[in-house]
């Protein structure tokens, strides 16, 4: 999505609605009120603090929605659209090495 599309949806949306799930947490959901502009990378790492998780070096952590990787650059306004609600998947893969 352009620069300038990114623009008109930060005006027209104040804050999105952010949900994180992660399937191997004990505990309700992250829960967010997020400015379009915020990354993919700053919600996981909000997130990842409320669920208690830190890197590792044996494994990586990103989040998915719809089922697909989110690059950790890409911004809630990008993959939300029109929406004012967004919902990722918190994912947990171990690195072989």
């Amino acid at each position: 999505m352009s620069e300038l599309r990114d623009t008109e949806l930060s005006a027209k949306v104040k804050g999105i609605e952010v949900t994180v799930t992660f399937p191997l947490a004990h505990g309700k959901p992250f829960h967010a009120k997020q400015a379009p502009e915020t990354t993919v990378g700053t919600v996981r790492s909000e997130a990842m603090s409320q669920f208690g998780i830190q890197e590792e070096a044996n494994s990586t952590y990103y989040l998915t929605h719809g089922g697909s990787r989110v690059d950790d650059g890409a911004t809630l306004a990008s993959i939300a659209g029109e929406s004012e609600a967004v919902k990722f998947t918190l994912v947990k893969e171990l690195v072989q090495g």
